[in-house]
């Protein structure tokens, strides 16, 4: 018998596949938080656009915790999680910055239906590669 590497598909931040052995993957929990007020969703600016404010879960963190951490880091609004919306999980190589250069993740991400409970939007907390 013999061993093989599995390999498996994956994406980038502009939708390009490519392959990478199944040894190159690690688990990257991430929270994503779907604020709606009134006729109008927050969206913040991301690597390939605009998306739900997100971020990874921290070993030492809980997914409210990450949740709440992430909208206070993305927009400076302070939120509650009401309740998970939905959940997936994709392949993806987000090699478009030095920080993860090299990465290919097994990405699991959550949606939460938040609602704001402080805190005024600002863009003062985010990464160049975020504005």
């Amino acid at each position: 018998m013999t061993n093989k590497i599995k390999i498996i598909k994956c994406r980038d931040v502009h939708g390009k596949e490519s392959e990478a052995s199944l040894d190159k993957f690690r688990f990257r929990p991430s929270v994503y938080g779907v604020l709606i007020e009134g006729e109008k969703i927050l969206l913040s600016r991301q690597w390939d656009g605009y998306d739900f404010p997100v971020g990874g879960i921290e070993i030492d963190e809980t997914i409210k915790e990450a949740l709440k951490r992430e909208f206070i880091e993305e927009t400076g609004i302070e939120v509650e999680p009401v309740m998970p919306v939905h959940c997936e999980t994709d392949f993806f190589n987000p090699d478009n910055t030095d920080k993860y250069k090299g990465q290919y993740w097994n990405a699991v991400m959550m949606y939460y239906l938040v609602k704001k409970v402080g805190g005024e939007l600002t863009k003062d907390n985010l990464y160049d590669t975020e504005q």
